[in-house]
Parts: structure tokens; C-alpha cells; sequence
């Protein structure tokens, strides 16, 4: 995995320490680090059974009962592969030729500044980010109370144009093109970024494209006419992972700068490619957590207007403490319990999305967080922060949450 700052990672959800700081794109070539000793070592650890702090995302998730990303593509593999070869490698593993699976987030050029965010996977909400650190006291003084002083990515801007003809990444990605199996491409929004499509582009005009199967996560805010002429050439395991985090005005709320008309027009449009399949992939937050059920809804009938099925993967918000839904008491999750029960036996799902729902609710009812009452004060300076910023308030998308943590809040202060 490269990411939009260009460190190069195992994958996206592991910690960004997981292996070398010199594994960086700046310095080292995908191909250098995908035989770097740190690789080495990760690898050897895991086959031992060994966990690794890095992977922690995972190990909380399989917890609580979710299907983490580490299992999700041990099964994916072992489907792919057969589960006697996929067995065989796991007891004879060497690394023997290059990787078949590119994870690319070539920049954090976005049109959307959504609320769960942050400036590394969009400029919207670095520039946002820039001006209330320059210009509002109270959020000055929280950002540095969690992030320490002079964030890095206020003073190197470099980041945002790692990848434009840098031949560490490059050199390796098209020496490797013919061995591609999957590509997973984001960002960032991956439909505006230049080098994504051509990319993409390249695989389709070089004949590889059949035999890649292409994740693409999108916001669905646009539909970029270059962009989905390569994707249509993908095999038929192709998906499109629309990156929705509520149905009308409440994604308009966290996803800002988004218009729920459009997002929906356009995420009907790749659901009409023939070798586009699809997930809806909301992060669970307190902003969505009275109408997550919403969007299993949605998908459900959506599935049935496209004529093919749009599974629903529920992802869980950890590095945004202030919005993690354990903040807050029981009692004010069971509504959204009790609304992904009800949805869980009236719908049909397929078996990754059942669980991820499953998930959802094993998750809602894990122990309020040590220190959910500094969150809870986070939150609401926040949100308030926001709100006024961006001309929006919480009460338009579930006033009575925002009103009985505010009555909470004032108890424990």
C-alpha cells in the first residue's frame, strides 16, 4: 500500500508504524520495499501465528465478531486461489516474484471535506484544517492538545504531488502490471487524481485490464467520462465501494460539500456497468448513529431497482475519538441497536454484510470509553466549531441526540 503522503504500508488499515519509517516512496522503491526486511519480518511473524501491534484495527474488530480486513482477504485468497494452494503457501511462503495485490492512494486531492476525515486524505479539509489552526482560538488550542504543535502537514505540502513522475513508484507498478491480480485505488476522491486514470488507462490499452479486479472507492460525486471507460474494461469481480455515510441531508452534513442528488444519480450509474459489483460503506459514527439502518434499507431497495445485489459494509470510526459511538452511554445507543436489529431480520443480506452488520451491533454494545467525558467535550466544541464554519447544524440530522448529550454533558462537567 502506498499512501497519499507516500509511505508505503503492508495495507490501509494498519497503524502507519507498522513497518520501517525508510519504507517511503520518497526514498525507496516499491520493489525495495516489497523484500525490505521489515516486510521480512511482518511476514515471518505472522506465519508464526504472531500478532503484531501494527495490526491492532483487526485484532479489536475480530473481538467484537466483525470480519476484519486481515480475514476478509484471507478469505478472499483462499477463494481465489483454492484452499489447497492457499494452504501450501502459507506452509512454504517465499517471496518469489512480485506482488499480485496494489493498494494506491496517489494524493488526497478531494472535493469533499467530510466530518470523520482528515487533511492527509483530503486538501478540502487541509485547507479547512489551516484556517480554523490560523484563526480559531478553541480549535488552535484542541488540535495541539491532541496532535502536538505545528502539524507536519501545514508545513510540507509536498505530499500532495508525491506521485507524478516519481520513479520509485512507478519503475515497479508497470514492471509488475503483468503479474496484477487486484488493484485498490482511493484517495482522496480516485476519480479526480490525474494518475489514477492513467493508471488505469494503461492497464486497459496494455491488455491486462481483464484479469484485474478493480476496487474503486468512491464519494460518487462525480462521474468522469476517461475514468469509467477504463474501469468498464476490469474483470468481472470489479467493485465500486460508494462511500456514503447517511441518505439525503444527513450525508450532506458529514460528507460536506456533497449534494445527496448527485452522489445518488451518479452511484446508480456505476451500478449499471456489467462487471461492477458494489458494497456501501458508511463509518459509524455519532453524526449517523440513529440513521446508519438508513442506508441497509436503501441498499436493499436499491438492489432491487439495479437487478443486482449492493451489500452494505459497515466500517467502525477509531482515529476521530471525539465521534467513536462508545462515547457514549448505553442507553443512548440501544435506538440504533434496535434499528439494525429490526433491518437484520426484515432484509436479506449476503453473508460479508450480515456479519458486518452483526458487527455493528456487537460493537454498539461494547463499554463506554475510559475517557469519553474529554470526548464527549471535544464533540460538542467541535461540532459547534463546524457548524458555524460551514453554515450547518447537528439539530437539522437528529436533535434529540444532539440535545440529550448536551443534557449529559452538563452532568459531567
Amino acid at each position: 500500500m502506498v499512501d497519499t503522503d507516500g509511505a508505503i504500508n503492508c495495507c490501509c488499515i494498519a497503524t502507519s508504524n507498522l513497518l520501517s519509517d525508510a519504507e517511503h516512496i520518497k526514498t525507496t522503491s516499491l520493489k525495495d520495499a516489497w523484500k525490505s526486511k521489515s516486510m521480512y519480518q511482518l511476514r515471518k511473524k505472522m506465519l508464526n501465528g504472531k500478532k503484531s501491534d501494527g495490526c491492532s484495527v483487526c485484532y479489536t474488530e475480530e473481538k467484537f465478531g466483525k470480519q476484519s480486513y486481515r480475514l476478509k482477504h484471507n478469505k478472499e485468497w483462499e477463494e481465489r486461489l483454492g484452499t489447497e494452494k492457499f494452504n501450501n503457501l502459507i506452509q512454504h511462503y517465499k517471496v518469489d516474484g512480485p506482488p499480485v495485490y496494489l493498494d494506491l492512494k496517489l494524493g488526497n486531492k478531494c472535493n469533499l471535506k467530510c466530518r470523520s476525515c482528515n487533511p492527509y486524505s483530503s486538501d478540502q479539509i487541509a485547507n479547512e484544517h489551516f484556517n480554523l489552526y490560523s484563526t480559531n482560538n478553541q480549535y488552535h488550542a484542541w488540535y495541539e492538545t491532541n496532535h502536538g504543535k505545528n502539524p507536519i502537514w501545514m508545513q510540507d505540502k509536498l505530499y500532495l504531488n508525491q506521485f507524478e513522475d516519481n520513479p520509485n513508484l512507478w519503475d515497479s507498478v508497470f514492471e509488475w502490471m503483468p503479474y496484477l491480480k487486484k488493484i485498490y485505488v482511493t484517495g482522496g476522491e480516485p476519480t479526480l487524481i490525474k494518475k489514477n486514470i492513467e493508471f488505469l488507462t494503461a492497464c486497459a490499452d496494455k491488455g491486462y485490464a481483464k484479469q484485474i479486479s478493480l476496487f474503486l472507492n468512491t464519494n460518487c460525486t462525480t462521474f468522469n467520462k476517461k475514468f469509467v471507460d477504463a474501469l468498464a474494461k476490469f474483470d468481472d469481480n470489479s467493485h465500486c465501494l460508494g462511500s456514503i455515510d447517511g441518505i439525503g441531508k444527513v450525508n450532506e452534513y458529514i460528507r460536506g460539500n456533497s449534494k445527496w442528488t448527485i452522489v445518488e444519480k451518479n452511484y446508480t450509474k456505476y451500478l449499471k456497468l456489467n462487471n461492477i459489483k458494489s458494497y456501501i460503506t458508511p463509518v459509524l459514527q455519532i453524526y449517523n448513529l440513529n440513521s446508519i439502518h438508513e442506508i441497509l434499507i436503501y441498499a436493499n431497495k436499491l438492489s432491487n431497482f439495479v437487478g443486482k445485489q449492493i451489500g452494505v459494509d459497515i466500517l467502525i470510526n477509531y482515529h476521530q475519538k471525539f465521534l467513536d459511538v462508545r462515547n457514549l452511554p448505553i442507553k443512548l445507543r440501544q435506538n440504533a441497536l434496535n434499528n439494525l436489529n429490526k433491518c437484520k431480520d426484515e432484509f436479506t443480506f449476503n453473508e460479508h454484510s450480515t456479519n458486518s452488520i452483526e458487527g455493528a451491533i456487537t460493537f454498539l454494545q461494547e463499554p463506554q470509553l475510559p475517557d469519553y467525558k474529554q470526548n464527549l467535550n471535544d464533540f460538542v466544541t467541535l461540532t459547534e466549531i463546524y457548524d458555524k464554519k460551514r453554515n450547518q447544524s447537528f439539530n437539522d440530522i437528529d436533535e434529540k441526540l444532539y440535545t440529550e448529550l448536551k443534557c449529559l454533558i452538563k452532568k459531567i462537567t
